[in-house]
């Protein structure tokens, strides 16, 4: 299976990509290109983005000062600025993420406080995109003291999130917010991952029921 390993440089106006290809097993330098959002400079600071997340064959930098999101294609490799939503715009205490529907369509999900919200791409009057706000819902908290809610990402048509006690998920077409497991653990960046079940955690079935054709057996 073939692969590319994209590497985002970034100085106070421009960005470069730098692109590795697992069929040729080369690095590929693409040329700089001009950010005009960052012209004039705001600041002389070269780490103007946050981390990437990625979607439906897109890449996506939000800008550090809470008003543009970086938008790379990965098929045509071309880069584009766009307006955060009114949502997430300027809001200091608002974490976010970008990713995908069951249906592989794009959407955000946010959280300020313990307040969730769900956006969707849509195509508003005269062909302009939009996000829209399609769906909240709050987290009861049990300890409110030092404790705060974060999006990780989204995956799969569902959004996961932690506090500092809980690791929850929130599926994005029914909105129902769960609690998988307390948090144990506190690395400051995870990707959760599905997988199957390790073989070497497979246990003797003996003591299980095992049902054929309606009989009971063990």
């Amino acid at each position: 299976m073939s692969f590319r390993v994209v590497w985002l440089l970034c100085d106070i106006t421009r960005v470069q990509l730098v692109v590795f290809s697992s069929e040729t097993r080369d690095w590929s330098f693409l040329p700089w290109v001009e950010i005009i959002q960052r012209v004039p400079p705001h600041d002389a600071n070269n780490r103007w983005l946050r981390w990437g997340m990625q979607a439906n064959g897109l890449l996506y930098w939000p800008f550090k000062n809470e008003e543009h999101m970086l938008t790379l294609d990965m098929a045509t490799m071309e880069f584009s600025v766009f307006e955060l939503p009114p949502y997430l715009k300027g809001q200091q205490d608002c974490f976010f993420a970008v990713g995908e529907t069951k249906g592989g369509e794009p959407c955000i999900v946010y959280c300020i406080g313990f307040s969730i919200g769900v956006l969707k791409d849509r195509v508003g009057d005269g062909g302009v995109k939009r996000w829209i706000l399609v769906g909240m819902v709050n987290y009861e908290a049990e300890s409110a003291n030092g404790n705060r809610l974060q999006v990780v990402t989204v995956e799969g048509g569902f959004a996961y999130l932690i506090t500092t006690e809980m690791v929850l998920s929130l599926c994005i077409e029914t909105m129902e917010l769960e609690k998988l497991f307390p948090r144990t653990f506190y690395a400051l960046h995870f990707h959760p991952y599905i997988m199957a079940w390790p073989s070497s955690l497979v246990g003797n079935y003996r003591h299980f029921a095992i049902i054929k054709d309606g009989v009971e057996n063990e």
